[in-house]
């Protein structure tokens, strides 16, 4: 009876993971040997990643015409992801990761100063990373690279470039939602590191704080001057609503408030906000996004914020009262962020009254004793004789 307990559990156990057409059932041997045919593909995988690496880092001395077939192959077979769910059973799932992050970084690292290779290369910002992948989003480089060519004067670079930015920032957004729930299109195999976890929301923020402290500079330009081209080949008055609303998105998730919280973010929204030239719409839209990160902000940061939008509302007088009053309500949360919590003072402990004692009976004036007092039985009829 227990061997036949024992078949019915472990049927149950593996009829959902091997669901075969006849829904037979699926024996150790099985297992053993899907487990075998995954270690014996995560094996292949670590090798063409570690030969992808080796060619990238020796790529200089390959021709133009090579060097894009080879980007080209090798964004091609990359671009799927790690697809870790076909090596799960592998005690090399991790070193696959690794291999990724390097095989990666050697070819971003490569189009940055190979623009033979850029087109492919940005390509790998489509890669649909999980969240337990952050790390390999850290250490390839890819948006240190990013952030570089936003900047650049190349119009159609700069193009790539943003719209790999916003795949690659709302692709880390959908990781998670506010019940905890993730959104990630890969198995979680394991827990990602906490320092990858802190680290990318900085770098997404630096990334796009700096872009709107060139738009705002590019802003405070004579009027009348020729608009010079901006993210995606637009000028600087389309690409500042573009980046709110990317931010806008972003503040949806938990990720994304971490990247809003950031003092750089806050401090190119506060620029943004004292603006005379800013519109109604896009001063809702600041207005909400410092609702999101303000209360995120360590208090050092509020305490540097407040008085760098300070010296701000000092440099530009606010024309608008409306403006003016968002402004002073922004000024008033910071300084309240700032001023550290009193210690919630303890009530008193009410005083303990004395416990009623009974009083005893004193002694009658003619020295008799009072008698002990019994209470009275009840009557009980005599019996008769």
């Amino acid at each position: 009876a227990l061997t036949d307990d024992l078949g019915h559990v472990f049927a149950f156990a593996v009829a959902s993971v091997f669901d075969a057409a006849d829904m037979g059932l699926v024996s150790a041997l099985d297992l053993c040997q899907a487990a075998t045919a995954q270690h014996g593909r995560a094996v292949q995988r670590l090798r063409a990643l570690e030969v992808v690496h080796d060619l990238f880092t020796n790529a200089p001395l390959q021709t133009q015409v090579a060097l894009l077939l080879l980007a080209e192959s090798a964004a091609k077979a990359m671009i799927g992801g790690l697809r870790q769910a076909d090596i799960a059973c592998s005690p090399l799932r991790v070193r696959v990761g690794e291999n990724f992050s390097k095989a990666m970084r050697a070819v971003l690292e490569l189009a940055d100063v190979n623009p033979v290779v850029l087109r492919p290369a940005l390509s790998l910002c489509t890669v649909p990373f999980g969240q337990d992948q952050a790390s390999c989003i850290v250490d390839s480089g890819v948006l240190h690279l990013l952030r570089r060519l936003i900047a650049g004067s190349c119009q159609n670079t700069v193009a790539l470039a943003w719209a790999g930015c916003q795949v690659l920032a709302l692709r880390c957004a959908n990781w998670d939602t506010d019940d905890g729930r993730c959104m990630g299109p890969q198995h979680q195999t394991k827990e990602p590191a906490a320092d990858s976890l802190d680290e990318l929301p900085r770098q997404i923020a630096l990334l796009l704080s700096s872009q709107l402290d060139a738009v705002v500079s590019e802003l405070g330009c004579d009027p009348q001057a020729p608009a010079q081209p901006s993210m995606g080949g637009n000028s600087p008055l389309a690409s500042l609503p573009e980046l709110l609303v990317l931010l806008d998105n972003l503040a949806g998730s938990r990720l994304g408030r971490v990247v809003v919280s950031q003092p750089g973010c806050v401090a190119a929204l506060m620029r943004v906000l004292v603006d005379d030239r800013t519109a109604p719409g896009t001063l809702h839209k600041v207005v909400r996004l410092l609702a999101s990160g303000l209360p995120l902000l360590e208090r050092a940061a509020c305490v540097e914020l407040a008085a760098e939008l300070a010296s701000l509302v000092s440099a530009e007088a606010c024309r608008d009262d409306g403006q003016r009053m968002v402004v002073r309500l922004v000024m008033d949360k910071l300084t309240t962020l700032s001023v550290p919590p009193e210690p919630l003072a303890t009530p008193p402990s009410p005083a303990k009254q004395p416990r009623a004692t009974e009083t005893v009976a004193q002694p009658a004036a003619s020295g008799r004793e009072p008698q002990p007092h019994t209470p009275q039985s009840p009557h009980t009829p005599r019996s008769p004789h």
